[in-house]
């Protein structure tokens, strides 16, 4: 009996945490609860095919409404960037402001959020990069690559040829920079 009570304890704070991170989540967007049923429905329902449940993408959908993105925008991205979280092993909310920082930079739309992950998966296959040291090196160079009129594909390579010869995160960043 004491087994069972446990668990209808944890579906409830389960419940109660999603719930809240959803009021959350409307609050930061400023939308109205009938505008906020596609949001809801789209976090239960990618949440059930994810490792990180209704409530990480829930919390996925709090980080880019943090970062200025819309409704639509979060709808549009969300699941690219869960593909990359699950594939790359790391949290929703890094994954999310890795490639909301480059949808943002490189003046890209939500829409090109797939090919944005795919890119980067691509470079985390085929060489030493991997998203952590990708984060770090990004920050750096990104905004001056983007200046120079280098595409974000070929500021991937260019990380992905920096991480082979051994220099990685913000050093190949601040190398690329220069």
């Amino acid at each position: 009996m004491y087994g069972v009570f446990r668990v209808l304890q944890s579906i409830v704070k389960t419940i109660a945490e999603f719930d809240l991170a959803q009021k959350k989540l409307q609050s930061i967007l400023g939308e109205t609860a009938q505008g906020m049923k596609e949001l809801t429905q789209s976090a239960i329902d990618l949440g059930k095919s994810s490792i990180f449940g209704a409530k990480g993408i829930s919390e996925l959908q709090i980080e880019l409404a943090k970062m200025g993105f819309t409704k639509n925008e979060i709808m549009a991205m969300q699941v690219a960037i869960n593909d990359l979280a699950i594939a790359t092993q790391e949290d929703l909310a890094s994954s999310a402001e890795v490639v909301a920082n480059i949808i943002k930079t490189y003046q890209l739309t939500a829409t090109e959020t797939r090919d944005v992950v795919n890119v980067m998966g691509k470079a985390f296959n085929d060489s030493a990069l991997g998203l952590s040291n990708f984060r770090e090196a990004i920050k750096y160079v990104a905004p001056v690559a983007k200046q120079a009129g280098l595409s974000f594909r070929e500021t991937v390579a260019a990380l992905e040829l920096l991480s082979n010869a051994g220099l990685k995160g913000s050093l190949a960043g601040t190398g690329l920079n220069n």
